[in-house]
């Protein structure tokens, strides 16, 4: 049971040092996250990595309403003001 106990110790703390250093190499290097996962990333922490990555935000985008019915129109406003 001790040698059950010590092998299953040393793996949960690989595991852990693993998940650690993914974090890190992900916070360093966040091109690394692809555009389909961040999507599904809380909005603050979306954000920040899409600001890091030059893409658009929900900050950088106008809503356009249409008085026609159809749906909304975004506007990215990077590509008109600058």
């Amino acid at each position: 049971m001790k040698k059950f106990f010590i092998i299953f110790s040393g793996l949960v703390v690989s595991v852990l040092i693993g998940v650690a250093l993914l974090e890190i190499w992900l916070r360093i290097f966040p091109s690394l996250i692809p555009i389909e996962l961040l999507v599904h990333f809380r909005k603050e922490p979306r954000a920040e990595i899409a600001q890091r990555r030059h893409l658009p935000t929900e900050d950088d985008t106008v809503l356009l309403n249409r008085d026609d019915g159809g749906p909304h129109t975004s506007l990215d406003l990077q590509t008109i003001c600058c």
